[in-house]
């Protein structure tokens, strides 16, 4: 099956190798370790693209952060570096986000990347941007 599928109490990634599709959802209030763990879990699950003929960075990605909270500096400077690490590359970011305080942190973390107040229009300019690999 060419999914991989990692459930934490702090998170859930999917990754889908044929919609070229990967589906983060942080959840709660994370510290260093769940952070850490969390990276480490997400660039293990990514090794399946290639695999399935998606080549790593071509992925598309929707971080579904409508269980997150607003998080500690610190964490929010490790978000930030994990979108800037080249080991989670993608060619499109949508972050569906519902909290006002959340999205004011995630757009400074994320700037550049689509917010979104629903899930479905977020996954749906995802889609829709997958045949456009120039995007």
């Amino acid at each position: 099956m060419p999914k991989t599928i990692v459930e934490d109490p702090h998170y859930t990634i999917v990754v889908d190798a044929l919609q070229r599709l990967v589906v983060t959802s942080p959840r709660g209030l994370w510290d260093v370790a769940i952070a850490a763990r969390f990276l480490v879990a997400q660039v293990a699950a990514l090794d399946i693209l290639p695999r399935y003929g998606c080549p790593l960075g071509q992925q598309v990605t929707l971080i579904d952060a409508t269980e997150f909270i607003v998080q500690p500096q610190d964490i929010a400077a490790m978000m930030g570096a994990m979108l800037a690490d080249p080991r989670l590359a993608t060619r499109r970011i949508a972050i569906v986000v519902t909290a006002p305080l959340l999205a004011m942190q995630a757009r400074r973390i994320a700037a550049g990347n689509r917010f979104f107040a629903d899930r479905a229009e977020a996954m749906a300019w995802l889609l829709a941007s997958e045949g456009d690999h120039a995007a």
